[in-house]
């Protein structure tokens, strides 16, 4: 019976260090394999910050990236294969999708794919005419905020949801990833470029299974930007002219502009602009009382996006606007003329801001303006 027993351990440990083998080489086989899966572990995202999309031997692994931490928010892993049904994982290419922020659906109509929107946020802010239509005639259907969404009706109506991000985890993600609705939070207008903010074109791409077309469109918006880029450093060059440039106008009792480190503040320098709030850190606004406003800024040559139509409406909603050396000079200009275009198209199409600006600052007189014009005096 002792015999018996050893020579089972024995047999047993000959087992063991069998299987054990076959695991090490199994494992080693498996990284191997990994390894191989991903093609290049570079990035196809050239400008963006907040998004990196890889490509795998299968399809594509898509990570979200939250601006305040750095850390990775989300990561999808894409495939147009037959996939099981998990929390990460989108097969492609996808049927249908909602849009709760309106750079989402200027993206998606360059791509031309807007009738795959199902849902959008609110009417009032939207421009596209095909989705108002739809909106109408309730073939799609309007949502508000986020937070207040019912994740079994969104289901009904697709299994993607994009939205602005807020660097914040929404209130019923669990039951969003319950019902397999992937949510896909935007932060475009984090980003510190204007191409970057313009590449997240790429990540509606990918969800389209088009990102080869999608390349080809980015590189021509690419190579206008930087062409017009260059047209306003050789107008400088010659000019020797920098005008001064104000943003933004008084909300409740502060005045917001964009910070220093914004896509727009960058914009406004490629358009030859010297930018007041450039030195304020920061990508998202950058916040003065009026006294700082008028004291340092009052003598600003031009001003930007003030978001009113008219001279009137601003002295009616404060006359200290017409302190300002750009009021009394009627160098005040916005898109606050057709507001729910600029919104929902301007991300998409920077290089179109870019030569309404370099208009703006120089005044070339060669094109008429894409989004913007003067306000009326």
């Amino acid at each position: 019976m002792i015999l018996g027993e050893k020579v089972n351990w024995a047999e047993n440990r000959i087992f063991l260090y069998i299987i054990s083998s076959l695991i090490i080489v199994y494992g080693c086989n498996q990284t191997h394999q990994n390894k191989q899966e991903l093609k290049n572990n570079k990035s196809i995202v050239k400008y963006a910050q907040y998004f990196d999309i890889f490509e795998y031997k299968n399809g594509y692994k898509l990570q979200i990236i939250n601006p305040d931490n750095g850390n990775i928010e989300k990561t999808f892993f894409v495939n147009k294969h037959s996939i099981n049904k998990e929390k990460n994982q989108i097969k492609v290419p996808i049927k249908s999708i909602i849009c709760l922020s309106g750079t989402d659906i200027g993206y998606i109509n360059k791509l031309n794919k807007i009738e795959k929107i199902k849902g959008i946020s609110q009417l009032k802010y939207l421009h596209d005419k095909t989705l108002k239509k739809k909106v109408l005639n309730k073939t799609i259907k309007e949502w508000n905020d986020i937070h207040s969404l019912s994740p079994e009706k969104i289901y009904k109506e697709s299994s993607i949801l994009s939205y602005s991000g807020m660097g914040k985890t929404i209130e019923k993600e669990k039951q969003f990833q319950l019902l397999n609705i992937h949510t896909l939070p935007n932060y475009d207008w984090r980003e510190t470029h204007p191409l970057g903010k313009a590449e997240w074109i790429k990540m509606y791409a990918l969800l389209f299974d088009n990102l080869s077309e999608c390349d080809k469109l980015f590189r021509l918006i690419e190579k206008r930007y930087k062409h017009l880029k260059e047209e306003a450093k050789k107008i400088i060059q010659k000019s020797k002219i920098k005008p001064s440039i104000l943003s933004g106008s008084l909300i409740s009792e502060f005045w917001y502009m964009p910070a220093g480190d914004s896509y727009f503040a960058q914009i406004i320098s490629d358009a030859g602009g010297d930018y007041i709030a450039k030195n304020n850190k920061g990508t998202g606004s950058a916040v003065f009382t009026i006294e700082q406003v008028v004291k340092q800024y009052r003598h600003t040559q031009i001003w930007i996006n003030p978001m009113f139509y008219s001279s009137r409406e601003m002295k009616k909603a404060s006359q200290v606007y017409t302190l300002f050396d750009a009021f009394a000079n009627k160098q005040v200009y916005c898109y606050s003329h057709q507001i729910n275009s600029f919104w929902e198209n301007s991300a998409s199409e920077p290089d179109k801001i870019l030569s309404d600006l370099i208009e703006i600052f120089h005044h070339r007189n060669k094109k008429k303006m894409y989004f913007y014009k003067k306000i009326s005096f």
